[in-house]
């Protein structure tokens, strides 16, 4: 398994992953293992190098909010891991996924 970056610094390359209708409770660890166990259409796993996974919690309760973010080294793995995540069926819940669009500013020169 990858190592996890503690700091907010990561490789121009890193892309976020999306993850959706996950069962409520999870933690960053139980995604990581999860990450590790999904496999590509081939049978083969994914095994994308995690720079970070980030579980969402509600302001107020402090409860999990059934999705999750898992950056990623590249575009590549973002999308392999998002394939094998989307349709998964999890602790008796269909995942949905996709690759998180980058909010970079386009400018438009006038």
């Amino acid at each position: 398994r990858s190592s996890i970056l503690s700091d907010d610094v990561f490789p121009s390359t890193a892309t976020d992953v999306f993850v959706g209708n996950m069962p409520y409770g999870m933690s960053d660890d139980y995604v990581k293992d999860l990450v590790y166990t999904v496999r590509k259409d081939d049978g083969s796993p994914v095994n994308p190098e995690v720079l970070r996974v980030t579980v969402p919690r509600d302001e107020e309760t402090g409860k999990d909010r059934g999705l999750a973010f898992v950056k990623v080294l590249d575009a590549t793995q973002a999308a392999d891991l998002s394939a094998a995540l989307d349709g998964f069926e999890y602790r008796g819940r269909v995942l949905n996924s996709n690759v998180k669009e980058s909010r970079k500013k386009k400018w438009v020169e006038r």
